[in-house]
């Protein structure tokens, strides 16, 4: 398996709040901070710390992969919630974050939260695995 990862700021903003992770051969996130709130860029690189840290924490314990992402994502909200309500820099803060972990090469578990979409590229092919998390999303969803 070949990954590639890089972020861009865009044409919008001045502060670049996406955070990746790629811990090959298994385990990849993005998270993108809100934009326009306090500490986005913060807020994306704790999640991915934090996933990374529980995460791997859950799989020591013996824990299932898609178990070990939800006690993960739960622990990831959990602090982003906690930062955001107590220190006034954070106030608002908040983070989209999508992670797959690649258990084998037949079986991925998949996180999502927000927007950012997950892919798939294979045989030249480009699949989008995901849908954003969003109102909108939601109501092309139901058609």
């Amino acid at each position: 398996m070949k990954y590639y990862c890089q972020t861009h700021v865009g044409l919008v903003r001045k502060n670049n709040e996406d955070a990746l992770l790629a811990d090959s051969p298994r385990l990849f996130a993005v998270a993108d901070g809100v934009g326009g709130s306090n500490a986005g860029e913060i807020a994306s690189k704790t999640a991915l710390d934090l996933l990374k840290k529980e995460f791997y924490t859950q799989l020591r314990f013996g824990q299932n992969p898609a178990y070990a992402l939800r006690r993960a994502i739960s622990a990831v909200n959990t602090e982003i919630y906690f930062m955001a309500h107590s220190q006034e820099q954070y106030a608002g803060m908040g983070t989209t974050l999508t992670a797959v972990y690649l258990e084998n090469p037949v079986l991925a578990h998949v996180l999502q939260v927000g927007d950012s979409r997950l892919y798939l590229w294979r045989e030249g092919v480009l699949r989008q695995g995901t849908r954003g998390q969003t109102l909108v999303g939601g109501m092309i969803a139901a058609g």
